[in-house]
């Protein structure tokens, strides 16, 4: 559970015993840093890269794929109607 005194400091209880009444300061150096947050130019970069490269190159492979099965399909069991 974490408190704030008047003058702003931040405090944190210790123990899990909801009775304690011992509080310490946290210095502000132990507080979580900011997290990094992409640029607007990574996050271009990275749907230029999904819209042109990656997905362009999944459609092909998953097309392909689909008609190699087919085709290894044929190859077995014969033509569709025989």
């Amino acid at each position: 559970m974490m408190q704030i005194k008047k003058s702003g400091e931040r405090c944190e209880r210790l123990g899990a015993d909801s009775s304690s009444s011992e509080v310490i300061p946290v210095s502000s150096t132990q507080s979580d840093p900011a997290p990094d947050h992409p640029g607007k130019r990574d996050e271009t970069l990275a749907f230029l890269f999904l819209a042109f490269v990656l997905f362009p190159i999944l459609a092909i492979l998953f097309v392909g794929g689909f008609g190699f099965v087919v085709w290894m399909q044929h190859l077995i069991v014969g033509p569709p109607g025989s």
